[in-house]
């Protein structure tokens, strides 16, 4: 059983709260981080806040972090409030490649659907939103849509993940997840990961 992540793999995610003209109000914010802290030019807020987890000990010591921090804080907020205001996940664009991911990975498994596994977010509007958006975009191609944080509950013997970051992608295998892709748009890698554990799984019963 194959599960696809939603956000920076199938909708792209991304690309929304970067594009300027959208939303000049972190872009905005986003540069002055940037400014104060340079080796995070490009990042976006989950890089950023990893990037930040990781240099704790800095943000109460170094007065550029100090400073970072506080406005990343700031753009959090309003990060938080664009992606919770009603249409922001219906308005997603495709993320570049989907359509190839999902059709491959039905060949692969000879007709198996597989599932949506997304995280949620504390807004009334993003589970409706993202369940449409699967419609309209996959119709009849997922067998099933499923909500969960902690995405690794759902690992197992057998079980594959595609997930665009680590913190998901880590804790299924730790979990005894059968394979976890780290997917970056790579449609043909993925497939070539699939695939090759899908043979490993018709071989080992082959054999028992």
């Amino acid at each position: 059983q194959v599960y696809i992540d939603q956000d920076g793999v199938l909708a792209d995610f991304d690309a929304s709260v970067s594009d300027a003209k959208k939303y000049p109000h972190l872009a905005r914010l986003r540069q002055e981080i940037w400014k104060v802290l340079p080796q995070l030019e490009g990042f976006e807020q989950y890089e950023m806040k990893v990037w930040f987890q990781e240099n704790a000990k800095l943000i109460t010591s170094h007065k550029d972090v100090v400073q970072g921090h506080r406005l990343f804080k700031t753009y959090t907020s309003a990060f938080y409030a664009q992606v919770g205001k009603p249409g922001f996940f219906a308005g997603l664009d495709l993320f570049p490649g989907a359509r190839s991911l999902v059709d491959g990975i039905i060949e692969i498994g000879q007709g198996k659907l597989p599932m949506v596994l997304t995280a949620p977010i504390q807004s009334a509007h993003c589970a409706p939103e993202k369940q449409a958006w699967i419609e309209k975009n996959f119709n009849g191609k997922f067998a099933n849509f499923i909500f969960q944080k902690n995405k690794a509950e759902h690992a197992a013997f057998g079980r594959v993940l595609v997930d665009d970051l680590t913190k998901n992608t880590v804790p299924w295998m730790e979990q005894g997840g059968g394979l976890a892709v780290l997917y970056k748009g790579d449609v043909a890698d993925a497939h070539k990961q699939v695939q090759e554990f899908y043979d490993k799984m018709v071989l080992s019963s082959l054999y028992r």
